[in-house]
């Protein structure tokens, strides 16, 4: 991750011909490089045999699955902003829970994330429904109405309604994938959290 900002180099440089040949350079970063100004990338994944989306901010987890080709995975060139820690997140972000579910004959797993800390304790309360929380995955601003707050921009949420047997939910930052999808039978949830810009 990289801090927003411009670098100011300062340098001094001796003009006495017979000084040692030294410089001095100092550097500051100025203009917002508040810690709020530090984000991350979610990437989306598809899966196009089970016609499955997973997106995850963990670069680590991205690699590993940009790795294993035999699985399927392929990245969509889809991805939105996130923070990856309270500290570098606005003051009104909350962390989003993630849970992974086996279905479909216990063949095919699916993610589902929330920014509602109610809905997340609601899920971690429903054993029966199959979803396992797995942790926190990242950082984003719960939307008000439907809204989001200046400075923040929607991730809107899909639900594939259990076609091909399995509950998915796929995450996108533009209306018009929104009605692609419905178009294709999956059903709008609104806005899901809001990310960075």
């Amino acid at each position: 991750m990289v801090a927003t900002g411009k670098m100011r180099v300062v340098a001094t440089i001796p003009t006495d011909p017979n000084a040692a040949s030294a410089a001095t350079v100092s550097c500051a970063l100025t203009g917002g490089s508040s810690a709020a100004s530090v984000k991350d990338q979610a990437i989306e994944f598809y899966k196009a045999d089970i016609n499955n989306y997973f997106m995850t901010a963990s670069q680590d987890e991205a690699t590993f699955l940009d790795g294993k080709t035999s699985w399927g995975w392929a990245r969509t060139g889809k991805t939105f902003t996130v923070w990856l820690t309270q500290a570098s997140a606005p003051g009104s972000a909350t962390p989003v829970c993630r849970f992974f579910g086996v279905f479909a004959n216990g063949t095919v797993g699916s993610h589902f994330y929330t920014v509602d800390t109610a809905e997340c304790a609601y899920v971690k309360g429903r054993l029966d429904w199959g979803w396992g929380y797995e942790n926190d995955a990242f950082y984003a601003v719960k939307p008000t109405g439907g809204s989001c707050p200046s400075g923040t921009a929607p991730v809107y949420r899909a639900y594939n309604n259990g076609m091909g047997g399995a509950p998915n939910h796929r995450y996108m930052t533009t209306q018009a994938d929104v009605d692609t999808m419905v178009s294709k039978g999956w059903v709008s949830e609104g806005t899901a959290f809001c990310g960075g810009q």
